[in-house]
Parts: C-alpha cells; structure tokens; sequence
C-alpha cells in the first residue's frame, strides 16, 4: 500500500525503505538507542524559527525532473497555555499544491494536532499522548474516521526532518527515532548517524552543516550548525532506481503561508 504523503520526511521514508516495510512496523537501520518525544536528548529550542524553501528535483531511471519547491514555515507560539510549534509546509508543483500544518510541544515535538490537504484528500488529527484520533476524507468519498494507539510515545512521522535538528548533533551521535506513520497505522524505528561537520552548498553560498545519514546511507540530510534548519537532503530507492534532491534556496519573500486548519 502505498503512502499518501503528508509531509517531507514521509517522502523520504517511502523513497529509501523497501515497499513491504512501509506498511508494517519495521527498524531502518540500527542505532544506539531509542528517541521519542520522552527523550531528554530532544530540546525543541535548539531549531530556530524561520521560513525557507527547498528546490525539489526527482531523477528516475536517469530522467532528472524539476518537482517544484518546498515552503516551510517555523513559529513560536501558545495555544491553551503551552508552549508550541506551528509548523507549516507547503509543496508547489505540477501536480498541485499541497498544504500542510502541526502543532507541536516546543520542548519536545510531541505533537497536538494535524491538518493537511491535497487534490486527492483531507487530513485532520488530534494527538493525545500515544492515541490518535481524526479523519482522512478522500475528494471523491467518505470520511474515513483514524481511531489508534501507540505502543509507545512517538513522534509524527512528518516532523522526523525536523525533529533531527532538535538533537544535541555532534560527530558520531546516533540513535534511533520511533515514529508513527498514521496513514498506515504502524510505528516505525528510524536509525540514524551524525557522520561529519562539513561545509554544504545552499541558498547561493556554502554554509556549515552537520551531516546526518539514515536508512543505511540512503538518506542524508545537512542541518546548518547554528539554526538546525535543514539545508539540503538526498535520497536513493533501495534499487538505486531513482533518487531525489532537496536544496534550499534564497527566500525571495511574499507573504507567509497560511496555516490549515489549526488554532493559532
């Protein structure tokens, strides 16, 4: 079955692990130890705000095709209370346009809420601890009510690329994240390896970034060292069939997106 993409990370799970994999719980990967939202290794304060774009470009069997780009949007703010993260992504292609927003706990990217939509459907969760609650309503049906339990606290799937840069990164840090993929109803383990501090090209220039690699090399991703916001990301299909490339770009302004569907 395939996956109804939500999120970047998602299309990074689907390109660099195996098809069975993705629809029954599996480890990618292995790592030193297990990271969740109840992890002290994770401090959402260590991602600054900011908006940014990734230039998304997919080459199958040699054939290089420009995607279209990635928006992305980070903010600091309160809801009932608590501090948070609203998280806003949006992809732009030939295909359409796809939006997408999270709630999220600042301190530990534990997520609230997610609300997203497509031309093929909508997608609207509450995030209670382990238990998920929601719908996804295809364009040309029902509303399919979501209703599942972790086995364990985990984070969204959707929020591993950024959840990466909350980290205390160094060289040689590794772990292993537990997440959940709603559309699918199954956890999955996503091992990864800090593997160098290196100099990247983004946004026009070289900036310095920490090299993190995943799904046994298939997935690398730069975060810059100061704001660990992701610079750029590369990924191969287990076959070596296809690949994608995600580079940011310089911000060439407009105004900021408009969240979906989440209180602000």
């Amino acid at each position: 079955m395939a996956l109804r993409f939500r999120v970047v990370f998602l299309l990074v799970i689907a390109a660099a692990m195996p098809v069975a994999a993705q629809t029954s719980g599996t480890t990618a990967g292995t790592a030193a130890s297990r990271i969740g939202p109840d992890s002290p290794d994770i401090d959402g304060t260590r991602v600054q705000p900011g908006r940014w774009d990734l230039h998304y470009v997919e080459t199958i069997k040699g054939v290089r095709g420009d995607s279209g780009i990635m928006h992305f949007e980070l903010e600091r703010t309160t809801v009932d209370g608590k501090a948070v993260l609203r998280v806003v992504q949006g992809i732009e292609s030939s295909a359409g346009v796809y939006a997408d927003t999270s709630l999220v706990l600042a301190s530990s990217f534990q997520s609230l809420e997610n609300h997203s939509h497509n031309a093929d459907r909508s997608v609207t969760l509450k995030f209670d601890g382990t238990h998920v609650t929601g719908t996804i309503t295809p364009t040309d049906g029902d509303p399919k009510p979501v209703d599942q339990t972790m086995p364990a606290p985990a984070f969204d799937a959707g929020m591993l690329a950024l959840v990466l840069g909350a980290l205390p990164l160094k060289e040689g840090y590794s772990g292993t994240l537990a997440a959940w993929v709603t559309e699918a109803g199954v956890p999955i383990n996503v091992g990864f390896r800090v593997t160098a501090r290196t100099m990247v090209e983004a946004e026009g220039g070289r900036r310095e970034a920490w090299l993190i690699e995943a799904f046994d090399g298939r997935a690398r991703f730069w975060f810059d060292t100061v704001t660990r916001q992701v610079l750029r990301n590369e990924v191969r299909s287990p076959d070596g069939s296809s690949s994608t490339l995600m580079v940011r770009r310089p911000k060439t302004g407009g105004q900021p997106m408009h969240p979906v569907g989440v209180r602000s």
